[in-house]
């Protein structure tokens, strides 16, 4: 454990979830989208049966269900509602530099991609604002991460993470992250076969 910590992976998040946060009490949100589920998830809350169909019927539940979810452990406030999307911006930091340290290894290409990442504009944004395109498009990179592993170590424990990735993209934009996950398997093969 202690030798994660002295990563600088550790750090990069950690510093994310900070500037993500900021500030802690009095979080502003800034999106419309909110308004078409925060109210589903306090009904989630409250007991409302999480299968019931109750979402916006153009998105998927992921939203609804993961406000419910915090709104439960940590209360009432935007903070709550906005947390998932904090952690998914989390979760891209991981994957950035992940997949740098993957094909660059040991050249510190990791370290600037991660900075360059944690400090642009549209990450900080993105992640305080909570809507369902951000959960969409990271878990869509990490399933792309990881299916070009896949393609290229042919190991099936690369393609359960890429299913489970673009699998729980879905639950926010069905349509887009599906639509692109075959388009990018199908491009993946062809390039395949031309190599």
């Amino acid at each position: 454990m202690i030798r994660y910590i002295k990563q600088p992976l550790f750090f990069f998040c950690l510093f994310a979830f900070f500037l993500f946060s900021w500030p802690f009490i009095s979080f502003p949100l800034t999106d419309g989208d909110i308004v078409n589920w925060s109210q589903i998830s306090v009904l989630f809350m409250n007991g409302e049966n999480l299968f019931s169909g109750g979402n916006d019927q153009g998105h998927g539940p992921l939203m609804a269900w993961t406000g419910a979810l915090f709104l439960s452990l940590i209360g009432h406030s935007f903070y709550a509602l906005n947390l998932f999307n904090i952690l998914i911006g989390v979760l891209g930091v991981y994957l950035v530099y992940s997949f740098c340290d993957y094909f660059w290894r040991g050249s510190g290409i990791s370290n600037i991609a991660a900075f360059l990442y944690v400090t642009s504009l549209a990450p900080i944004y993105l992640s305080r604002t909570p809507m369902y395109d951000w959960p969409a498009a990271i878990f869509y990179f990490g399933f792309s991460f990881f299916y070009l592993i896949y393609a290229k170590e042919e190991k099936l424990r690369y393609l359960i993470y890429a299913l489970l990735f673009i699998g729980v993209g879905s639950l926010s934009r069905f349509s887009i992250s599906l639509g692109l996950a075959g388009f990018y398997i199908i491009g993946i093969q062809i390039g395949r076969a031309h190599v």
